[in-house]
């Protein structure tokens, strides 16, 4: 069984005790000022074993604490007055360390929130107090003895002698009965409470409340242990500490039906009611047991009672948890229940939802923040910018408690818009891609489409498979098999898009099957889907993976920095590969040798500044996780940059995207649902005169390309020769400073005049027109090889009148097969591609037939010696 409060979320659900060990260790180190930025994060907060209280003079939830938290981040407050909505507060004063399943209530008397610090592995135990009229955190001075170190204990503020009164807990092998009272008035002290009868037996991770009417504190179940079995089971048995006078513990027998024996459970205290509500917990009898979403209440009256809750609830009603928090809202007269762990995916982290319990007439829950479901915590997953929608695409990675691999249902893809930090699921179709982690994805801008690349998982075994995941209707995966020789299948390995010859370019890797690192460089073209090997001057960067690699628009090459080969030292050296006319490797500086690496490489281009950003993959021994930069606009220099605030502690394995509209870096925890940010300073470039770089027609689209500065924001106006300008759209330039403006629906055979006018660019500051002709619609035809007769292979040139499913095929004169190439999603329009050079055409006569929606044409082609 376990025997930590907090090894992992994951291992919290079989059974852990709350015996109170060590908590993890701190992954995160506070940072000095933040000259260069900070890291922020972003809403819904995701946690679990977090402390909830209710502000009633502000009427919200606080939310403190909790994995993978940590208070001096910063507090979350839920607001409830109007429409729900999480508010984040920068920690002020003097914060605790993490607080995991921390003790703490809401003082009445001043108007603050007192925490203990129970489970410090320091031994310090500190009682902290959060002022909510300031948020603004500060350290009790303390006298008097503090109660033995222990996790799982209950606390509660008694008004009538204006003290804390705290119960049980466990500590290692031990859990304890004991009471402490700590005064507040005057220099608060800590002091055994002396109680007659009793006491409950020892126990941790119970449930407790104050009662007001009756001036007591009641509790509920808890873990306890098996007569010195150092088995833990959970309990069923409710008692009081009447504070009147002399305090004293006392059993009580309530009638009805005894709930299930649980431990982790929440409670609050209904006032109008006069009882004890109890939600979920874990039933636990020593060897085995599970997750429960029982509703219990306990009637605190002269005889008191227990009454099942049947709650109704719409479809998704609250998942499973363990570790979410409860609180009563009077104004409403609920209960709601935040974060914790989803029993049915304990790998995915700890969860975002807040659920209201409408207690009265008749008890029903309903979904109250967020308002859609959120991306569940994965690994080494992908995530992309889609620059013409403003949102970031995530897609598979591995479940981290579930052997490092994938999902048992088919991968959701997620998006979330920028501009409204909504998240949403997309609908791709039925033909998903084989699940992954470790893989690659790009942004293909021209087709308006992602490019997903290798990886491991499956099955089937994705390592060498290309999956193209189409944005503009009709949304959805297509399938291919791409042309040229085959790269080998890899994991771990970098990809970047290359704006100026459209295609993508992978470097590096894993060999499947085989701890082999490859240094090898492959491109694959996205016109005509065909890879192509590079073979660029000059010594190549080591074999690696887990290296990362941006595209530098400045000097028009791309950057490879970090990983390591398989039984190698890691890397700390960049290299640069020249992408023009001569493709060639050039060493670029290392880092400096304070520096080494402590896991995989992560970072982004920064555009504003024209510069690397590695944000995950070096430490140094004395101050931890380091943030560099590496200059790219001059000279090539790495500068250690100051980040204020608390790293977030999945980032190992997380994945990155840079973020034009806000200048900053997101991340993806890969260890939860949550995100986090890195806020780059304002102040960049003003954006600089904007100038065409292309305008392409279709049968019934326009599709324009600008460049301007990244992060520029503006609208797209439109007119035909007939009509006065008229707004078209709004868009927004990519990392690369591209703007890109798509319309479909226009009519063919017409012209059709655009400008684009920068936000904040003044007046009459519109683009000079552009005009483009809409060509008439195409249709299907089959002009042939070209030239005919053809030398070996055959260049064939067609058309589409749509992008649905559609075949070009080669048959030898007896009707066989030779060679066939599924073009349909090259899209409306005329074509040109090479097919049957890998099949070695004999010279003779060949039949070419092109198919598409039930029709077929066919031409002739003659191979020559």
């Amino acid at each position: 069984m376990p025997r930590s409060v907090r090894v992992r979320w994951c291992l919290a659900l079989m059974g852990s005790a709350w015996i109170g060990l060590a908590p993890a260790a701190e992954s995160a180190r506070a940072a000095p000022a933040g000259r260069d930025g900070a890291w922020v994060e972003l809403a819904p907060p995701a946690r679990t074993g977090q402390l909830a209280v209710f502000d009633p003079l502000r009427r919200r939830m606080v939310a403190i604490g909790g994995h993978p938290d940590d208070p001096r981040r910063g507090v979350w407050v839920l607001e409830l007055a109007g429409a729900p909505g999480w508010v984040h507060f920068p920690a002020g004063g003097v914060p605790p360390p993490p607080l995991h399943d921390a003790a703490g209530t809401y003082d009445s008397a001043r108007d603050r929130v007192l925490v203990w610090d129970s489970n410090d592995a320091s031994g310090h135990r500190g009682v902290y107090a959060l002022a909510l009229a300031t948020m603004t955190w500060s350290e009790l001075a303390v006298s008097g003895p503090a109660p033995p170190r222990r996790a799982g204990e209950s606390l509660i503020y008694d008004p009538v002698r204006d003290r804390l009164v705290l119960f049980g807990g466990a500590a290692g092998d031990v859990s304890f009965q004991d009471a402490w009272a700590l005064t507040l008035g005057g220099t608060p002290a800590w002091a055994p409470l002396a109680a007659t009868g009793g006491p409950p037996d020892p126990r941790s991770a119970h449930v407790a409340i104050y009662d007001p009417v009756r001036d007591r504190m009641i509790v509920f179940g808890g873990y306890a242990e098996l007569g010195g079995s150092n088995l833990f089971y959970s309990l069923s048995d409710a008692w009081e500490l009447s504070l009147v006078g002399d305090p004293a513990w006392s059993a009580l027998e309530p009638i009805g039906q005894t709930p299930l024996a649980t431990a982790q459970a929440a409670a609050v205290y209904d006032p109008v009611r006069g009882r004890m509500v109890v939600f979920g917990g874990q039933s636990w009898n020593g060897v085995s047991g599970g997750i429960t979403r029982t509703l219990s209440a306990l009637s605190l009256a002269a005889t008191p009672a227990w009454q099942s809750l049947a709650a109704s609830a719409p479809p998704g009603q609250p998942p499973l948890t363990a570790g979410n928090s409860v609180i009563y809202d009077p104004t409403e007269d609920r209960m709601l229940s935040f974060g914790g762990i989803d029993a049915a995916d304990p790998g995915a982290g700890p969860v975002t939802d807040v659920w209201a319990l409408a207690l009265s007439p008749t008890p029903a829950w309903s979904r109250l923040v967020p308002t859609r479901e959120v991306p569940p915590g994965r690994v080494d997953r992908s995530v992309v910018l889609d620059p013409a929608r403003l949102r970031l695409v995530l897609f598979g990675g591995g479940e981290p408690g579930a052997g490092y691999c994938c999902d048992a249902v088919a991968i959701p893809i997620w998006t979330r818009s920028l501009p409204a930090d909504q998240w949403q699921t997309l609908d791709a179709g039925l033909t998903d891609p084989a699940r992954r982690y470790d893989h690659t994805a790009i942004n293909d801008p021209v087709r308006d489409r992602m490019i997903l690349y290798g990886g491991a998982g499956g099955p089937p075994d994705p390592h060498g498979e290309v999956r193209v995941l189409s944005f503009a209707h009709p949304v959805g995966w297509l399938t291919f098999v791409p042309g040229g020789p085959q790269p080998p299948g890899r994991e771990g390995h970098s990809a970047i898009y290359d704006p100026v010859r459209d295609r993508m370019i992978v470097f590096g890797g894993l060999s499947p099957g085989s701890p082999v690192a490859l240094d090898d460089l492959w491109a694959l073209n996205p016109a005509d889907l065909r890879w192509v090997q590079l073979l660029p001057a000059g010594p190549p960067p080591s074999a690696r993976h887990g290296h990362l690699a941006i595209y530098d628009p400045t000097g028009d090459r791309m950057i490879v920095f970090g990983g390591a080969g398989v039984g190698a030292p890691d890397s700390l050296n960049a290299w640069a590969l020249d992408l023009g006319a001569r493709p060639a490797w050039t060493p670029l500086p290392a880092v400096p040798t304070s520096a080494r690496t402590l896991r995989r490489a992560l970072g982004i281009y920064d555009p504003y500044r024209r510069r690397l950003v590695v944000i995950a993959g070096l430490s140094d021994q004395a101050s931890g996780n380091e943030i560099w930069a590496l200059n790219l606009a001059g000279d090539p220099a790495w500068t250690r940059l100051d980040i204020s605030g608390v790293e977030p502690e999945g980032i190992a394995d997380a994945t990155a995207a840079y973020d034009p509209l806000n200048d900053r870096v997101i991340v993806p925890d890969g260890h939860s649902s949550q995100l986090y940010a890195l806020q780059f300073p304002p102040g960049g470039p003003t954006p600089t005169l904007v100038s065409l770089v292309s305008a392409e027609a279709g049968p019934d689209r326009a599709r324009l390309v600008w460049q301007a500065a990244a992060g520029a924001t503006a609208t797209v106006y439109r007119r035909t020769a007939e009509t006065a300008w008229q707004q078209a759209g709004r868009v927004s330039a990519d990392a690369l400073g591209r703007v890109a403006f798509e319309e479909a629906g226009l009519t063919a055979g017409m012209r059709y005049g655009y400008r684009l006018a920068l936000d904040g660019a003044g007046a009459g500051s519109a683009m000079g027109e552009t005009w483009i002709d809409i060509p008439a619609a195409p249709v299907l035809g089959l002009r042939g090889a070209v030239p005919n007769p053809s030398l070996h292979g055959l260049r064939i040139e067609f058309s589409l009148p749509s992008g649905g499913p559609a075949r070009l095929e080669v048959l030898d004169i007896a009707g066989r097969q030779v060679a066939a190439r599924e073009v349909g999603l090259l899209g409306p329009g005329a074509h040109a591609i090479s097919l049957g050079e890998s099949a070695g055409l004999r010279p003779g006569l060949y039949l070419l037939r092109l198919t598409q929606a039930g029709r077929s044409l066919t031409a002739r082609a003659l191979v020559i010696p």
